[in-house]
C-alpha cells in the first residue's frame, strides 16, 4: 500500500471512529435532557490549557444545550535545542562524547463535544479530536571531538552525522476521555482536569545519514515495524477557564 493510500485509509478510520463517538454522545445528551429538568443556559467561555495532549493552548467553549458543551482550541509547541552534550561513557557505552540537535514542533487544532450529566456539571464525558497541521520530532547526532582511528584523525565533520525524524501516518487524532470541572465556569474563573487517550496513528520514521554513518536510511522501515503498535497516547490536561458571559 502506498503512503498516499495509507494516509487516506487512516483518515477514513479516524473519521468513522469520531463519528461513532459523536453519535454516542448525542444519544446520551438526549437521554440526559429528559432525565433532568435543568434550565437552559447559554454561556460562552475561554480557556488556557497545558498537558500531554493540549500542549500550551487556547480555546473557546460554548454551552448551547442542556448538559452539552462544545470546545474549539489551538495548540502550539516549538522547542529547538542546539549542541546538547551527551557522554555515553557515563552509561557504559563508548568513549566519544556526542552533540545532539533536536526539534519538537507540534501544531494542531483541537475540538471536542462534552456531555455533563450531573446537576453540578462537573463530571464530563469528552469526545473529540485534533487536526495535526505540522507535527514532527527531529534529532541529529554527531561527534563532539575528533575520532582517532589508528594513525588517522577524523574531524566531526569528516565522520558525519545521523538524523532521525518522527511523524505519524494520519492527520486526524481521535480523542476520548473524562473530565472534571466546568468547561464554562458558573462564576468568572474555573479549573478543569481531563484524562483520556488519543489515537495518533502508526509512527513514520525518516533517517538521514552522511559519511561514516551512511546507509542507515533503510533502518527507518525496521523502526516503523518495531513501533507500529505505539499508536495510542495517554493524555492528561489541565485548564484555566474564564466565563465570558
Amino acid at each position: 500500500m502506498s503512503k498516499k493510500q495509507r494516509l487516506r485509509s487512516a483518515g477514513l478510520r479516524s473519521g468513522m471512529l469520531l463519528l461513532m463517538f459523536s453519535g454516542w454522545i448525542a444519544v446520551l445528551s438526549a437521554q440526559g435532557g429528559r432525565s433532568y429538568e435543568y434550565p437552559f443556559d447559554t454561556r460562552l467561555g475561554a480557556g488556557l490549557s497545558a498537558g500531554l495532549g493540549a500542549l500550551p493552548g487556547v480555546d473557546v467553549a460554548m454551552h448551547p444545550l442542556p448538559y452539552l458543551y462544545f470546545r474549539l482550541g489551538y495548540h502550539h509547541f516549538d522547542l529547538r535545542l542546539k549542541e546538547i552534550e551527551f557522554d555515553p561513557a557515563a552509561y557504559g557505552f563508548g568513549q566519544q562524547k556526542l552533540l545532539i540537535d533536536s526539534k519538537i514542533h507540534l501544531n494542531q487544532i483541537f475540538f471536542s463535544i462534552e456531555w455533563a450529566p450531573t446537576r453540578d456539571r462537573n463530571w464530563r464525558a469528552v469526545i473529540g479530536g485534533a487536526l495535526g497541521l505540522e507535527n514532527f520530532i527531529e534529532a541529529r547526532v554527531s561527534l563532539k571531538d575528533s575520532l582517532q582511528v589508528n594513525d588517522l584523525t577524523l574531524s566531526p565533520e569528516e565522520v558525519g552525522y545521523i538524523q532521525g525524524t518522527y511523524t505519524t501516518d494520519q492527520p486526524l487524532y481521535p480523542y476520548l476521555g473524562l473530565g472534571y470541572g466546568r468547561t464554562v465556569p458558573k462564576k468568572h474563573w474555573g479549573f478543569t482536569v481531563d484524562l483520556g487517550i488519543m489515537h495518533r496513528g502508526a509512527p513514520l520514521f525518516a533517517i538521514e545519514s552522511t559519511n561514516l554513518f551512511e546507509n542507515n536510511e533503510e533502518n527507518a522501515a525496521a523502526l516503523e515495524e518495531n513501533f507500529h503498535n505505539w499508536q495510542w497516547q495517554p493524555v492528561l490536561n489541565i485548564r484555566l477557564a474564564y466565563r465570558v458571559y
